[in-house]
């Protein structure tokens, strides 16, 4: 903008477009942009506001309003007498600037004034006013504006003549493109003949928002969290983000304390809000979109913020076809969704996806949609996605949880958010695994009373330990794993009593209580003979040696430890964490016989689980495999170059 008024300083008239939606920060801009230009107090600013009319509206009204406040600036009394010269037609549609006897002559002056004669009047005008003084003349909500201040803002574009002229205008695409208004082809048409520009606002960038928070609460530790949770919220539209802000401001949960600024609350409590003036706003532009397309955005947003037509038809029971054109239809207007390509499904399934453009939209919508509509629409997409991905269905396992869980179908919903535990953990998302794990056992506390119901909160308890080992939360561990052995032992189930024992072993010797650990293990042990598991019992063996291990006795550790090299050679254990267990086991021997000095034995027994684990490409065998031979290799001091050192990469 700021070239452009360089441009137009030198006689190079200039149009630019100023445009977004609405909140984008248009007025915000313009009012920073005409502070700067208007401080030597030497430029004429010139502004008109186009409003909503009914009807076919007041003529020239934003132009109407320009001339009218250029007229009551201090500067003003020269500017009249040239309005009276050049253009007495427009003089008199502004009669509350003229006494008695100049509105009577203006009005014989005028008479028979046509609207090419108006056009061209202003034009000429505004050309002699900019060889004085250079003018900037700031049209909002062009959206709004009737075709006569479009058809005098197209005739000033395209004259040839010098002038010392910017006009910045704005407007709302999306509005414009829904009312088919006539600003969308006056505009085009400039473009494409080189005579005007169009500056599109985007959304803010995260570290905007953060600059704008900081500039209003300094610098609190939280400011950079808050920042990220507010753009993630709003998306960056300026709007929105004002609004967040203030609202948190006005219910004292971002308060001044005499330390400074601090948040009642945590960042993602703080960030769901959604004040009550811009669940307004947003509803007040859903209003603008026909009863229809709504019933389609609801439905869209059960599915999710982004979505594809084959799920919301499958939902609404409608064919895909009629859904496709009516989200086509608001995306090509830029309407509360824009398209995101196409989703294919295992099943052949070739579908539009779309995606809300904001996530309050999303949400705004789906509060919308009834109880009893919602569980519906769940029920349907639900099945509809479960029966496209077919075998493959684990894939999108969290997506089916939510909509089996919020279509009231427990069985479902349980097996599906175990599936999405499942696969977290195996991308080493621990966090999120515990979150998938613990959102089954809510859904399983809902499942009537049985004994299948408190075998599979220990199955569950089971998967949220697995998930807690990689991140040492032993207490949480602690409080899954007794809550697990109440369970078992109430249901007198001696095969998960005995795995509990191994696992209840590991967290107390981690924990730093060896003895506690050997009478978990020992008890382990005693299980799997009494039941005849060979399982339990390797488990529950291999903690009881590494217990020894620890406490320095290498000899009874070494006869745990060989006990399962010897039984269990080449049989895979029953548990993820475990894998073979010979694998792990003579991992745990190397280190026993290398502090013994049996380093020929040692080498041997690593060698082998080395070779076995890669075989197996067992990933957390071999990282315990390895571990064995180094230490051991250490242990023995062995140079580099050692032919043993090819095992261990």
């Amino acid at each position: 903008m700021q070239q452009r008024f360089e441009k137009a300083l030198h006689g190079e008239r200039q149009v630019v477009f100023l445009t977004g939606e609405a909140g984008i920060g248009k007025t915000t801009l313009i009012e920073a942009f005409v502070e700067r230009v208007a401080a030597d107090g030497v430029v004429w600013m010139g502004h008109g506001q186009c409003v909503d009319q009914y009807g076919a509206g007041e003529a020239y009204l934003p132009l109407l309003e320009a001339l009218g406040r250029l007229c009551r600036t201090p500067g003003g009394r020269y500017l009249r007498p040239l309005l009276h010269r050049y253009v007495p037609s427009w003089l008199l549609q502004m009669p509350a600037l003229l006494s008695a006897v100049e509105l009577e002559a203006l009005q014989h002056h005028a008479h028979g004034a046509t609207q090419a004669r108006m056009l061209r009047e202003l034009a000429e005008a505004v050309e002699m006013l900019t060889a004085e003084r250079p003018l900037v003349l700031v049209l909002e909500d062009l959206h709004w504006s009737d075709d006569a201040t479009l058809a005098w803002l197209a005739y000033v574009a395209r004259r040839r003549e010098k002038a010392r002229l910017l006009i910045i205008g704005t407007y709302r695409p999306v509005e414009a493109r829904v009312r088919a208004h006539p600003v969308l082809t006056v505009v085009q048409e400039l473009l494409q003949h080189g005579q005007g520009e169009e500056l599109r606002l985007a959304y803010l960038p995260e570290p905007a928002v953060e600059t704008y928070l900081m500039s209003r609460f300094a610098r609190p530790s939280f400011l950079h969290h808050l920042a990220r949770a507010i753009h993630q919220r709003t998306s960056g539209n300026p709007l929105f983000m004002v609004t967040v802000v203030d609202d948190l401001v006005r219910q004292g949960i971002l308060y001044e304390d005499p330390k400074g600024w601090a948040l009642l609350g945590t960042i993602e409590e703080v960030a769901a809000r959604v004040p009550e003036s811009l669940r307004q706003f947003i509803e007040q532009q859903l209003s603008q979109v026909s009863l229809a397309d709504q019933a389609v955005l609801e439905a869209a947003s059960v599915v999710g913020a982004v979505f594809s037509v084959a799920a919301v038809a499958a939902g609404m029971q409608h064919e895909e076809v009629d859904v496709e054109t009516r989200c086509e239809a608001l995306a090509r207007r830029e309407q509360l969704i824009r398209a995101q390509g196409i989703e294919t499904w295992p099943d052949g399934t070739v579908a539009a996806r779309y995606g809300f453009i904001h996530a309050l939209y999303h949400e705004v919508l789906y509060h919308r949609v009834s109880s009893g509509r919602r569980i519906q629409l769940h029920q349907r997409i639900g099945t509809r996605k479960e029966a496209g991905y077919g075998k493959r269905a684990r894939e999108i396992a969290a997506a089916l949880a939510v909509h089996f869980e919020c279509g009231r179908d427990a069985r479902r919903a349980l097996q599906y958010w175990q599936h999405a535990g499942d696969n977290m953990l195996q991308r080493c998302a621990h966090q999120e695994a515990i979150a998938c794990y613990q959102h089954a056992f809510d859904v399983l506390q809902q499942c009537p009373v049985s004994r299948d119901r408190d075998k599979q909160a220990i199955d569950i308890h089971f998967a949220i330990y697995r998930a807690c080992v990689p991140l040492g939360a032993y207490d949480r561990i602690m409080a899954v794993l007794r809550e697990a052995e109440s369970l078992a032992e109430s249901l007198a189930d001696p095969g998960r009593l005995g795995q509990l024992c191994s696992r209840l072993s590991y967290a107390c010797r981690v924990m730093g209580n060896y003895d506690q650990a050997m009478t978990y293990a020992r008890r382990g042990i005693a299980i799997g003979e009494t039941i005849k598991d060979g399982a339990v019992q390797a488990q529950a063996t291999y903690r009881l040696g590494q217990a020894y291990r620890i406490l320095g006795d290498y000899q009874r550790a070494s006869t745990c430890l060989r006990h399962i090299v010897h039984t269990h050679q080449g049989k895979a254990g029953q548990d993820n964490l475990y894998g073979f267990p010979s694998v792990f086991a003579r991992a745990q021997l190397a280190l026993c016989l290398a502090e013994r000095g049996e380093f020929a034995e040692g080498i041997v027994h690593s060698a082998e689980g080395v070779r076995t684990a890669e075989a197996v490409n067992n990933p957390f065998g071999r990282i315990v495999s390895y571990g064995g031979i180094g230490g051991l290799y250490l242990r023995r001091r062995l140079p580099r170059r050692h032919p043993c050192t090819r095992l261990c990469p």
